[in-house]
């Protein structure tokens, strides 16, 4: 039973840092034996256990307490309830389950903090405005991650966060120096199987450069973003690339064709998500060449 929830709780500290089980089994063990562990198959000798708790940025003694911990399923419900409460923007909901979970003790163990610290901190700027006590919480949330080998996904998103926060507030420049250490963590990861945090990184930076009138090196990372989208067969924010590139190539005076071609690839990505808001944006963009044949400039 005890070898099942070791592997259980590897599973669930795998997927809540957005690591595959190629990225976490690497250099340690095969894909096919870590599978195994997770499901409770097999019992991993001690240095690969270690070795997987290293890279998970938590001790063996960890994973044996929360093994024997029969609170270990409601700290997994409550991270779950938390993201859910942030994709739906419901941020007094995420308060009120911040503030439920303040002094519980499975919530002091330093991953699930870094969780808390990063939540603390979207709630701080999305309820209270409140920038300064919102990028305490985060820097501190990141900063545990970068204790670490190497900076792991959640880490990476945290900081993304963190940019996010500054491009709210205008201060794109703070906003680009974030990005750039989040581009500068995902390069140094051993292996990166899931590519969606660099896309969004890309996007995100590239929007940002594109607000300081940066436009030649947004439009570079859009095609970064793209490129990487279709080499891996993947429409995440792939219209929101196209469309972002075209703005940049409308700034910086370029051909309209190649303008409008953006735009129109845009617009049938949005089709097929059935993205009804963006694709109205989009719309809008390409009935202003159409109704004006002249050069654009």
């Amino acid at each position: 039973m005890e070898q099942f929830v070791i592997g259980k709780i590897i599973k669930d500290l795998r997927v809540n840092l957005q690591m595959t089980q190629k990225e976490l089994a690497a250099s340690i063990c095969t894909q096919g034996q870590l599978s195994k562990i997770e499901k409770g198959e097999v019992i991993p000798n001690a240095n690969t256990l270690y070795e997987l708790a290293r890279r998970l940025d938590v001790t063996i003694d960890y994973l044996y307490s929360m093994a024997a911990n029969p609170r270990y399923d409601y700290v997994k419900q409550t991270f779950e309830l938390m993201r859910e409460a942030v994709r739906e923007r419901n941020y007094r909901l995420l308060a009120d389950l911040l503030e439920n979970e303040r002094d519980n003790l499975p919530f002091q163990e330093p991953l699930a903090r870094q969780f808390i610290l990063w939540h603390r901190g979207i709630a701080a700027y999305y309820i209270d405005r409140d920038l300064p006590t919102a990028v305490e919480f985060l820097t501190e949330a990141a900063e545990i991650g970068k204790g670490t080998k190497f900076v792991t996904k959640r880490t990476v998103e945290i900081l993304n966060s963190l940019a996010i926060l500054y491009m709210e507030e205008d201060s794109y420049p703070k906003a680009c120096e974030v990005f750039r250490e989040c581009i500068s963590a995902i390069q140094n990861m051993p292996i990166l199987e899931d590519q969606k945090i660099k896309i969004r990184v890309l996007y995100n930076y590239a929007k940002a450069l594109y607000n300081r009138g940066k436009y030649a090196e947004s439009m570079k990372l859009t095609q970064q973003g793209i490129l990487i989208c279709l080499r891996h067969d993947t429409m995440y924010l792939l219209g929101e690339l196209y469309f972002q590139r075209g703005i940049a190539l409308e700034q910086l005076g370029r051909d309209r064709n190649r303008i409008m071609a953006m735009f129109e690839k845009s617009q049938s990505v949005f089709a097929l998500q059935e993205n009804s808001a963006f694709s109205k944006i989009v719309e809008e963009k390409l009935k202003a060449y159409s109704d004006d044949p002249a050069p654009h400039s």
